[in-house]
């Protein structure tokens, strides 16, 4: 494999890990906009002006995806540069182990983790990487989430506290979520460094 081919994956990732960081803050505000949506309209009958917020979500989310699908396939690529084996999952799974029941509540993490240590591994750092507070607050939004849209059609009156629930848990993974990113994203454009460089003296690598 060549140069060109790992740096096709690693080079784009600097700058759709920036892109990332930016649409999950985009997203953010737009779930803050949402819920003050709810809490100004409680009413799921009745349309006033302030609903357009709600509709900000939409966009918000799918672009945050985009980015993170992107993002989370590029890591496994880069990996299976230096573990031919791969990490034990498919690139697919970049796509579907945000919405396969159950799957969600871990592979996507998954995804994220055994890539970094790949990465560290091989380029002598540290494997340590906090996600604890970022996917357990996303988990637990999701299930908010999943709750309150129930609950527009079964009690509306409860909407607007889950909505507020779940944004708050979305703001306190944010941080971390953040930090996920730049630091995964340097650990692979480092090993992608090295990789470029292995193959240019000698070509395998080790």
């Amino acid at each position: 494999m060549g140069n060109k081919m790992i740096s096709a994956y690693v080079e784009p990732n600097v700058k759709r890990s920036k892109n990332l960081i930016l649409w999950s803050a985009l997203y953010l505000g737009a779930c803050w906009l949402s819920t003050l949506a709810s809490f100004m309209n409680p009413s799921t009958t009745e349309f006033k002006a302030t609903d357009i917020f709600s509709y900000l979500l939409f966009p918000a989310t799918i672009g945050a995806f985009i980015f993170t699908f992107q993002w989370v396939r590029s890591l496994m690529i880069t990996a299976r540069f230096i573990q031919p084996a791969g990490i034990g999952y498919r690139q697919g799974w970049a796509f579907w182990s945000w919405f396969t029941p159950f799957a969600c509540f871990w592979i996507p993490r998954r995804l994220i983790t055994r890539p970094f240590e790949c990465f560290t591994w091989f380029i002598g750092r540290s494997s340590l990487l906090s996600t604890n507070l970022w996917w357990g607050s996303w988990v637990a939004s999701l299930v908010i989430s999943n709750l309150s849209l129930r609950a527009f059609f079964m009690a509306p009156e409860l909407v607007a506290g889950l909505d507020l629930i779940s944004t708050i848990l979305v703001t306190i993974a944010f941080p971390q979520w953040k930090t996920i990113i730049e630091n995964v994203t340097d650990a692979q454009t480092v090993a992608g460094e090295r990789i470029m460089s292995q193959q240019q003296s000698n070509g395998p690598l080790g």
